[in-house]
């Protein structure tokens, strides 16, 4: 009887422990910091997808095609080169930050920076110029997931992407 004690006590105890070093997780701290108007502003995100697209015809000289007119003229249809997407998930978003992405044909530049927070070393640093926001979206809710009741999800495009300082071309 007492062996099956212990052994539940044990098991017990054991489960009690996983379950803490679970809720314990590491998790890295990833911040945005955009410069608007020589203001700073910081927003902290859960989450954040990069997607760079390069189109065949990029290096190529424009298209060329004649208007009404006869004359000769560059094809506006033909792709930009080279875009990234930022795909970044906010745990919350000021009025401040709001402000400056949902500006009509505002082009901003910014820093992501992921940094461990034990060591406080960072990890990774993503800096993109001439961002424009692509779609944003807000999800409310009555429940409250860890300390937040709400997520912001922002789309930004841009031009000119830099991870740790490698320039994507």
């Amino acid at each position: 009887m007492k062996k099956i004690f212990f052994l539940i006590l044990f098991t017990a105890v054991f489960a009690v422990l996983q379950t803490r070093a679970q809720t314990e997780e590491k998790r890295n701290k990833v911040i945005l910091t955009v410069v608007d108007a020589g203001k700073t502003i910081i927003t902290e995100l859960n989450s954040v997808n990069l997607a760079f697209n390069r189109y065949e015809n990029e290096l190529e000289e424009p298209a060329v095609i004649n208007d009404s007119a006869g004359e000769k003229v560059a094809d506006k249809t033909a792709r930009p080169g080279g875009v990234c997407y930022l795909t970044l998930e906010a745990k919350a978003l000021s009025a401040e930050m709001l402000r400056v992405v949902v500006k009509a044909k505002n082009k901003f530049e910014g820093t992501i920076t992921f940094t461990d927070p034990s060591t406080q070393k960072t990890l990774k640093t993503l800096r993109f110029k001439q961002g424009m926001l692509s779609s944003y979206s807000d999800q409310f809710s009555a429940v409250n997931y860890g300390d937040t009741y709400a997520s912001s999800i922002l789309s930004i495009s841009c031009r000119d992407l830099n991870i740790d300082g490698i320039k994507l071309q």
